[in-house]
């Protein structure tokens, strides 16, 4: 390897401004106030591996999954879309679908552990949703079939030749038409309802393909092959009709899981682009079944960016705020579209869209897919989130579900431990009057001289902290304060909240800095947030009394803040710094003492 001994500072600089280059350009924060209730989630994708399996044993494959939902939860989502079947396989244990064969190589074979009871048990301790994402009709490809008829447990090409057509050269659907191949489908469904803790079931290619059908058995037998309109009318309501039956049958089984689908964004009328329209061109009605109350939700696949040749995102919005009949949208995102012209470019404006949404009163929003949100950055060596919420938010409650309120917790105490304060409460035990017992909980700080009236405060979402599925919580104090105040409230799968819990009071800041008994050694935290916009806070450690300074450097090495330059008392302590009047990029903070040199990278995005 060649050894580089010149130009230290421009070899660095070169390093570090490459990734930085990379993200800056897709990350943007919304600008409007941070609702309360939020649907923020993210299609995690199986389907050849895109965003997961990753790893080839079952030991990696776990930990990718966890730090997936960590870094998900790191990132303010409270919901996981998982594909749990792709095309007629599943990533849970099941006995009507073969094991996926990129789980162990080969289709059918057993791995040994359970993907979906993992992911669940995982994103309960972050207190967010798992929807089980299920793709429909599209059920495999004919390169395949001889995998197929392999499997121990038969693919449905193998085990129900009849329900599957061949569309074009290599693509299997089921078809619609036939009322047994959506039975088959439903009790696919069913499956993970009745053996799994998921919070909702989520379908996908819930359509007839693009481009015609082979239905012509069905047709015959039914109509007037001429009569265009009729056919579509019973393709259409071939479509629906599963929508009924499923619903009613998860809502018999369940009533607390929730039941979304995903259709083509585009519905029907045209704002004078071409485009793929879900009503006559796959068969697709979401806004009927939004109407007859066999959705939920539905999440329109909107992945365009504002403005013309191609559909408007904008425009899309309120066609679909004007048909949802009651029930919620929550607008897919297309983070994919990350290049070519600047209608293209979702991935530059996700941040104005989410704005867009927030103020047509849209409820939510997934992301498409999760690998386009979350991109591997060398600079700060893990993955890091393309979009930055500020803070948590909760599931948005439906007004047709159970409204059962759970008891406050009790027992609450706040406890300092270094620079950070331990929150722990007693587990609330609840159970609705349709049988669901799950509970989860909100955490608010108030950072105040004065207590705060509790009702009030949890109203303000800026004082939301943590949602989670555990009864503690590490708290790393952003910035010092003269008094730190706590509260939590229950909240039901339905995202009911209880009344706020009794107030806790932790110790103020200033009892910890300068408390040699409490810093027992030199440290430098990652500043918080990171990435941050405009403010961040740095927190800094040191055990005996000595003259230190803190500054902050660009990538050139230019000092462009000295945060401390003075004699500090041994203890913790904590420094804002403000970042208002830089640009976007990476920046470098150090400190220094008599005998030590400690240094962390931070980001500034705008």
């Amino acid at each position: 390897m060649m050894k580089h001994t010149y130009y230290p500072i421009i070899i660095l600089a070169a390093m570090l401004l490459v990734p930085v280059i990379l993200q800056a350009q897709f990350v943007q924060e919304p600008q409007s106030e941070r609702p309360k209730h939020e649907l923020r989630a993210v299609w995690l994708t199986t389907a050849f591996g895109l965003d997961w399996p990753k790893g080839s044993t079952p030991q990696e494959q776990r930990n990718s999954l966890r730090n997936i939902i960590a870094n998900s939860a790191a990132m303010d989502l409270n919901a996981i879309v998982f594909q749990v079947t792709a095309r007629g396989d599943a990533h849970y244990r099941s006995e009507r679908l073969p094991w996926a064969q990129r789980l162990t190589g080969t289709l059918g074979e057993d791995p040994g552990w359970d993907p979906l009871e993992f992911l669940i048990e995982e994103a309960r301790k972050y207190g967010m949703e798992v929807h089980a994402w299920y793709n429909v009709f599209n059920v495999g490809v004919q390169s395949d079939t001889n995998s197929y008829k392999a499997a121990a447990i038969p693919h449905v090409f193998a085990s129900n030749r009849e329900f599957v057509r061949l569309v074009g050269e290599n693509e299997m659907w089921l078809n619609p038409g036939i009322p047994a191949a959506r039975q088959w489908a439903i009790e696919n469904v069913l499956e993970i309802v009745e053996n799994y803790d998921v919070d909702a079931v989520h379908f996908d290619f819930i359509r007839y393909p693009q481009g015609g059908f082979p239905d012509d058995s069905q047709i015959r037998s039914q109509f007037n092959e001429n009569n265009i309109f009729l056919l579509a009318d019973w393709r259409r309501d071939n479509v629906t009709q599963f929508n009924r039956d499923v619903y009613a049958a998860v809502k018999e089984i369940k009533p607390w899981v929730k039941v979304g689908s995903t259709p083509v964004g585009h519905y029907q009328q045209s704002g004078g682009w071409p485009a793929l329209f879900a009503y006559s061109a796959v068969f697709q009605d979401g806004p009927a079944w939004l109407r007859e109350g066999v959705n939920d939700y539905i999440a329109p696949q909107l992945y365009w960016a504002f403005g013309s040749p191609f559909p408007d995102f904008d425009w899309l919005v309120k066609d679909w705020k004007n048909r949802h009949f009651g029930r919620h949208i929550y607008v897919g995102i297309g983070a994919y579209r990350a290049g070519g012209s600047d209608s293209q470019n979702v991935a530059s404006e996700m941040g104005r869209q989410i704005d867009t949404l927030r103020t047509d009163g849209i409820p939510g929003h997934i992301f498409f897919r999760y690998d386009n949100i979350f991109r591997f950055n060398s600079f700060l060596g893990r993955d890091a989130p393309r979009l930055n919420y500020n803070g948590p938010a909760l599931v948005p409650t439906m007004g047709w579900f159970q409204q059962d309120i759970p008891d406050s917790p009790g027992g609450l105490t706040a406890i300092r431990s270094g620079a950070n304060v331990v929150v722990s409460w007693n587990p609330v035990e609840f159970e609705a009057d349709n049988g669901d017992n799950k509970v989860i909980y909100a955490l608010y700080r108030a950072e105040s001289a004065s207590v705060p009236d509790s009702e009030d405060f949890i109203n303000d979402a800026r004082n939301l902290i943590a949602v989670t599925g555990q009864t503690t919580f590490t708290d790393p104090l952003p910035f010092a304060s003269p008094r730190y105040h706590y509260f939590v409230t229950a909240v039901s799968r339905n995202w009911v909240e209880s009344m706020p819990s009794d107030l806790a009071e932790a110790p103020t800041a200033s009892s910890v800095d300068g408390d040699d008994t409490i810093a027992r050694s030199y440290r430098l935290e990652q500043n918080f947030p990171n990435p941050f916009n405009p403010v961040t806070t740095i927190r800094y450690e040191i055990p005996e009394s000595e003259f230190i300074t803190l500054a902050v450097y660009d990538i050139t090495g230019r000092q462009i803040a000295l945060l401390e330059n003075s004699v500090k008392p041994a203890g913790i302590h904590s420094v804002r710094f403000d970042g208002s009047m830089l640009s976007s990029g990476v920046y470098i903070y150090r400190l220094q003492t008599s005998s030590t040199q400690l240094t962390g990278k931070m980001m500034l995005v705008k």
